[in-house]
């Protein structure tokens, strides 16, 4: 059964974002993650802070409008960051 889990931050500090973020997507098993991050944000330091948290591949891209979450859309002008984890048996 294939499982996912959401994690989302809009912390300015792009490293705290990337732990935020991976900590939220915490996926027991998780096999792969997609993260999404602004076009402001240092992508290498947003990765290192999610690799900090969570040992799996990552694939994703930048987006230059907004991502959506459950509570809504995430858009600041100091960055944002989504991530969704999969994994399962």
């Amino acid at each position: 059964m294939l499982k996912t889990k959401v994690g989302y931050s809009q912390n300015a500090d792009n490293y705290l974002s990337g732990i935020e973020t991976a900590k939220m997507a915490q996926l027991n098993n998780a096999k792969v993650a997609l993260l999404f991050t602004s076009v402001v944000m240092d992508q290498e330091s947003v990765i290192n802070g999610v690799k900090s948290v969570a040992d799996v591949p990552i694939l994703g891209c930048t987006s230059s409008a907004a991502i959506c979450t459950q509570d809504g859309y995430l858009n600041s002008e100091e960055g944002y960051a989504g991530m969704m984890s999969f994994g399962g048996t």
